[in-house]
């Protein structure tokens, strides 16, 4: 069962339900095409939650309701553990029966470590970045970051097109450490990279499995349209909360 939580009018919804009856539901519902996914499931069984299981056929099921978009897919996870790794059998098992493929693997390098004694320092989430296809996305604002370059380029029959550095597939970004209101909450900046990167002003995006509702947020601030989807009730209201307060703060 969906229900409607959150209608803010011109920004977007809060779903209360799963995504793999959500998605189908609200293509009924409403006539809408999101620009981008950003979809933030349970890794399995790496937080002591009850909640964090994985659930691949259920992933893949997300997927294929997203062949009629054909928009670009963030899909986030972890490396597992020794003979259990859900990240990347879903990735192969994506790319065996849909049309999505992964575009490319990117790294969240954290700040901060955990680890073993004979093991090196863990610093690492992991996100895919999937494609219709594999094919090249239709909007492609090139992110930069704040660093400038301090060189023209290593060619000079091809300048850097600006004189701050590329944003590469590994992003350094300090984590969120404090005042966290989901587990596996996300920083702002690894929410606002790819929907500034993938959507304009105005266009919708799709915040599944949406946890702390960090995504929608970020996609309110940066004057995009948004809806969120989380099953657990009290996040949910938590999101609306959210939303309301940034909204009010607009």
């Amino acid at each position: 069962m969906i229900t409607e939580l959150g209608f803010y009018p011109n920004n977007g919804y809060v779903l209360l339900g799963d995504v793999k009856e959500a998605l189908p539901w609200f293509k009924k519902i409403y006539d809408i095409t999101p620009a981008l996914s950003i979809a933030d499931p349970p890794y399995g069984d790496i937080t002591s939650e009850l909640w964090d299981k994985a659930d691949i056929p259920a992933w893949i099921d997300t997927i294929k309701e997203h062949e009629s978009w054909r928009c670009p897919i963030y899909w986030w996870g972890g490396i597992g553990k020794q003979g259990y790794r859900p990240f990347f059998e879903f990735i192969l098992e994506a790319e065996r029966s849909t049309h999505y493929r992964m575009r490319d693997l990117i790294t969240w390098k954290k700040k901060r470590a955990y680890g073993k004694a004979k093991d090196y320092l863990f610093i690492r989430e992991e996100c895919a970045f999937l494609t219709f296809f594999g094919n090249e996305v239709i909007t492609w604002n090139t992110p930069y970051l704040d660093e400038k370059r301090g060189y023209p380029g290593y060619n000079a029959k091809y300048p850097a097109k600006s004189e701050y550095k590329r944003r590469g597939n590994v992003w350094d970004e300090t984590e969120l450490l404090r005042d966290k209101l989901h587990p596996t909450q996300k920083a702002p900046i690894v929410c606002q990279i790819p929907i500034e990167t993938h959507t304009n002003p105005g266009e919708l995006v799709l915040d599944l499995y949406s946890g702390s509702g960090e995504t929608s947020i970020q996609a309110l601030k940066l004057g995009r349209r948004f809806i969120a989807v989380e099953k657990n009730e009290a996040m949910a209201i938590n999101i609306c909360k959210r939303i309301e307060a940034a909204a009010s703060r607009q």
